[in-house]
């Protein structure tokens, strides 16, 4: 059974990169703060967490590796 993880974890990753680069960045260098958090830092380390999540994800969809 082919799954789409490997399509998805690429996406994923085009993404998060898109997501980090300046011009979409810059849309939350505010002087803005959430809880006492600067915005920037917010978006950053919250786009961080939910990449990591996403990636947590697709990866229980991966099949074992049987070379090993």
């Amino acid at each position: 059974m082919i799954t789409r993880a490997p399509k998805s974890a690429a996406s994923l990753l085009a993404l998060g990169i898109a997501l980090l680069l300046p011009p979409l960045a810059l849309i939350f260098a505010r002087q803005i703060t959430l809880w006492g958090i600067p915005l920037p830092v917010f978006y950053i380390f919250g786009l961080w967490l939910v990449l990591i999540i996403g990636i947590w994800l697709i990866s229980r969809q991966l099949k074992p590796d049987s070379t090993g």
